[in-house]
């Protein structure tokens, strides 16, 4: 910290910080490139946006339902 004295006060300064990392430096969390990108689908999904197409359906929405309603009565209580 570096400090300056202006009559009787005394200021203090903060280091200042890079706004751009090194260009040599790499983080293990670096930015995902949209060709590297990959989507996974859910398990109701037949792929990523497009729901399966079977007769269970109904029986997994009242599982996903009932599920559900537990949870918030659950957390009210």
């Amino acid at each position: 910290m570096e400090a300056e004295k202006e009559g009787n006060l005394t200021i203090m300064k903060l280091p200042v910080l890079p706004l751009k990392p090194n260009s040599h430096s790499h983080s293990l969390s670096s930015p995902i490139h949209s060709s590297m990108a990959a989507s996974v689908p859910f398990s109701w999904e037949e792929e990523p946006g497009k729901p399966k197409q079977n007769s269970s359906s109904s029986s997994s929405s009242f599982f996903i339902f009932f599920l559900t309603i537990n949870f918030l009565f659950f957390i009210i209580s």
